[in-house]
């Protein structure tokens, strides 16, 4: 939960609640969350998600986040994937963006190695735990998609 820019959820009750309003922004067509789970087994390991859309659903904002112990597998970039190529084709989406912690070094090889373009440093965007952080920014365009070898 380091770089995920809300505190962990102290009880069920609080888990409940956000899977009502990520149920509540499906309807509204304001995001699509996927869970993200292994093969075989029947549990959430963690989710990816569209949001953020444009008025005429050009674009979206990713997010992501994967619970600890199966870091370093390759998990969220083969759910990354499958998810922008879900977007770009089946949406039509012409552009992802992706918001991340200055320090997330993980987030960052993620977003590169998807084919992604740092695109700059926004000064105290964000206010979190009493005090302001930048955050970086990145981009990924459809026909970028297209080309990246995936």
């Amino acid at each position: 939960m380091e770089f995920y820019g809300h505190e962990p959820h102290r009880s069920l009750d609080d888990s409940h609640e956000l899977i009502s309003r990520i149920q509540a922004r499906y309807a509204r067509r304001e995001s699509i969350h996927w869970g993200i789970m292994l093969v075989g087994e029947d549990r959430v390991i963690g989710s990816c998600s569209f949001h953020r859309f444009d008025e005429g659903f050009h674009y979206a904002e990713t997010g992501y986040e994967l619970h600890r112990a199966f870091w370093g597998r390759g998990i969220t970039f083969e759910a990354m994937s499958a998810i922008l190529t879900y977007g770009f084709n089946e949406l039509d989406l012409h552009r992802v963006e992706a918001v991340i912690d200055p320090l997330n070094e993980r987030s960052k090889g993620l977003l590169l190695k998807l084919g992604f373009t740092y695109e700059g440093n926004l000064r105290q965007r964000y206010y979190f735990r009493d005090r302001f952080e930048d955050e970086h920014y990145f981009g990924l365009l459809k026909d970028e998609w297209q080309r990246f070898p995936h």
